[in-house]
């Protein structure tokens, strides 16, 4: 998955989301 170079913190709180989502359904 390739980020835009425009926004590296939006792809970061995005990956911080998708982790939570993730120990959270465990």
């Amino acid at each position: 998955v390739a980020l835009p170079r425009l926004s590296p913190r939006l792809g970061v709180e995005l990956l911080h989301k998708k982790i939570a989502a993730a120990l959270k359904q465990q």
